[in-house]
């Protein structure tokens, strides 16, 4: 909304009921995202590696192999992502990437939130996985995040953390999945014409998204 559109809805409407509008169209409102954590630690065995698949970590643009399937269209998220000093894994078949996980070593700018996040040394900020979706039913999403908490582990990393937005149930069942818990407290954000202008932690207003079912199956 335009600011010359919005000074003449507030002389037609009143300004109480241009702001009900404005929460009710999320132009203006509060969003919550859980804090999700996964502790990390090594029992010193060998990483695992997939019958088909390879595994490599990705810490500069040049590391990136070819991209296939649902990665193909990718490559300038991931260079952004490894210009701001973020680092990844990824699946390759055949020397082709199908699947991948990203994280932040160090601070980071969380374009969701618009803000900047603090990353202690020895904790990772998690981006989160994705896998192309024929390489789903064989597994590869889980062997490559096992061998990513295991070489992460290996490399003196103790803990991941990630924020998921509390209507999210899809992103939610993913890092259940995974071995990511709640901690009993999410971040606030206030949003204004889809800018943020105040982040807070609080105590959670819930303990998982509506609709939720615990998955069958926990990453161990």
């Amino acid at each position: 909304m335009m600011p010359g559109t919005l000074a003449r809805r507030i002389r037609e409407r009143g300004m109480t009921a241009v702001a009900a509008k404005l929460w009710r169209d999320h132009v203006c409102g509060r969003q919550h995202f859980f804090i999700m954590e996964r502790p990390l630690q090594t029992d010193g065995s060998a990483l695992p590696q997939h019958a088909e698949s390879q595994f490599v970590r990705i810490d500069r643009v040049g590391d990136l192999p070819p991209l296939g399937g649902w990665l193909t269209h990718r490559r300038g998220d991931f260079e952004r992502l490894l210009a701001r000093g973020s680092q990844g894994y990824m699946a390759l078949k055949d020397g082709i990437a199908l699947g991948c996980v990203w994280y932040a070593p160090s601070d980071t700018f969380e374009e969701s939130l618009g803000v900047e996040i603090p990353v202690r040394q020895g904790q990772a900020y998690f981006y989160g996985l994705l896998i192309d979706p024929e390489q789903r039913r064989v597994g590869l999403g889980a062997k490559l995040t096992q061998f990513v908490l295991r070489d992460m582990a290996s490399r003196g990393f103790d803990n991941l953390f990630m924020y998921c937005e509390i209507g999210n149930l899809k992103s939610f069942r993913i890092m259940s999945w995974l071995g990511f818990r709640c901690h009993g407290t999410m971040i606030e954000a206030t949003r204004v014409f889809g800018r943020t202008v105040g982040v807070r932690t609080v105590p959670a207003i819930m303990e998982h998204p509506k609709g939720w079912r615990a998955p069958r199956r926990i990453l161990a």
